[in-house]
């Protein structure tokens, strides 16, 4: 029997743990979902604030379990430890994503989202002046459309505080 696919490549151990690390997660979701949603009387169901969730867990959970059953047929190859860190090598996006919240909840958002889009460029391997000042575009961008445009209530700079009260108010209501 064979290693690899119909393309020659071998199949990776790996895909059997990161399905089964996926499924388990979307169940545990599936488990916890009454305690963190809520389902409201007198609405009709596809206005439920929580239906798209409870699809996507339920979704997540069952084609899971599908890849699981069909990876578990799958002869196996060569490359679980390297397919283990390509998957893992992800999860600094994850850290990024927490240091960007855990930062938003102390300074604010408008000052938080201007400080991670360039850092963020960097990361990516953007270092001129030019490259850094498309980031700050981006950010200014994305605050503009979400607090200014569409009104998203999102957490205010504690820095606003120590301005004059009516910019104070003008950076609240817009930043």
């Amino acid at each position: 029997m064979s290693n690899t696919q119909g393309s020659g490549k071998p199949i990776a151990r790996g895909q059997l743990l990161v399905v089964a690390v996926m499924t388990l997660a979307a169940a545990v979701l599936w488990v916890m979902f009454d305690d963190q949603t809520k389902w409201f009387r007198r609405v009709q169901w596809y206005a439920q604030p929580a239906l798209w969730s409870w699809m996507s867990v339920v979704g997540m959970t069952i084609l899971g379990t599908l890849a699981g059953l069909l990876s578990w047929r799958k002869p196996r190859g060569y490359g679980t430890a390297s397919e283990l860190v390509f998957w893992l090598r992800a999860t600094e996006y994850l850290a990024w994503f927490m240091g960007y919240t855990f930062v938003v909840s102390m300074i604010g958002y408008s000052p938080a989202t201007l400080l991670f889009t360039p850092l963020l460029g960097i990361r990516i391997g953007w270092r001129s002046p030019a490259q850094i000042g498309i980031c700050l575009l981006f950010g200014l961008a994305v605050i503009l459309i979400f607090r200014t445009w569409l009104g998203v209530a999102l957490p205010s700079s504690v820095l606003f505080e120590y301005l004059p009260a009516l910019a104070r108010n003008f950076m609240l209501t817009y930043f």
